[in-house]
């Protein structure tokens, strides 16, 4: 399973639809179209196969402000519905983390020195 965290430069949906349009142009690749996922209001996802032996899936959902989260897993095509069900579970427990303040002006703390 791979998390990206990437900015927001177009919104999950055409983040999505962008990844599975390219993934499809890639030899062996096979995708589903991007659908709307529970996640959140904005999360999309898609399915992909890369030739016979490996399945895949992608969601992409809004993260902290000005950033999208993608999530990528991949499968072996013989594995038991557990360990699907295991991704998706993975999949579903990532969320964006809570706005942090931001410190003080002198409370960062600095990389220790030689």
């Amino acid at each position: 399973m791979v998390l990206q965290v990437a900015p927001e430069v177009v919104s999950p949906t055409q983040f999505a639809e962008r990844l599975a349009e390219g993934l499809r142009q890639q030899p062996g690749f096979t995708t589903t179209d991007p659908v709307p996922l529970a996640l959140s209001d904005k999360a999309v996802g898609f399915d992909f196969q890369v030739g016979e032996g490996v399945h895949g899936r992608v969601a992409v959902r809004e993260g902290q402000e000005g950033r999208v989260l993608m999530m990528l897993a991949t499968w072996p095509a013989l594995a038991p519905a557990g360990d699907i069900q295991n991704v998706d579970a993975l999949i579903q427990g990532i969320r964006p983390l809570p706005e942090r303040k931001k410190p003080l002006p002198g409370t960062v703390p600095q990389a220790a020195r030689p």
